[in-house]
């Protein structure tokens, strides 16, 4: 219902400023967690609610600031794979918001472009495959067939 998802919409809001709090504290990997609890449910509600398009670029400037925190974290990691594919996930994801939800497949086509380029530094070939996939269907669609060759 409207209730519920309104709901689940200031807490997502709260959880935003939890998380602006631990960031301006340089408490990272507390400002990722509350990121990501936040993502999730506002994910949930993008998905579960076709109605609810206003939620959308809030969720996708949630994508931004864990982006962001995340390329700070990868530069002091030991484990870098596991950072940059996370990265390249959420790029994948903020793509086909733009494509799916938003109508915006020049927007689409550059955030596929940035995870393309992640996955390429992994040498992830599905992933490049699938992403290559996505970018060919937008080209198709919008009937630029020699592009999506």
């Amino acid at each position: 219902s409207a209730y519920d998802i309104n709901e689940m919409s200031d807490i997502c809001d709260t959880l935003n400023c939890i998380a602006n709090v631990y960031r301006a504290k340089m408490d990272r990997q507390r400002a990722l967690q509350f990121f990501e609890q936040s993502l999730n449910k506002r994910a949930r509600i993008v998905s579960t609610s076709l109605s609810e398009n206003d939620q959308v670029p809030i969720l996708l400037s949630t994508y931004e600031d864990v982006i962001a925190l995340m390329k700070i974290e990868l530069k002091q990691s030991a484990d870098k794979r596991e950072i940059t594919e996370k990265i390249g996930s959420l790029l994948v994801e903020m793509a086909l918001l733009y494509d799916h939800r938003l109508g915006k497949p020049r927007k689409a086509l550059t955030y596929f472009q940035r995870a393309l380029q992640v996955f390429k530094r992994t040498a992830d070939l599905k992933r490049i495959g699938q992403i290559l996939s996505h970018m060919a269907s937008i080209h198709v669609k919008n009937a630029n067939n020699q592009k999506a060759l």
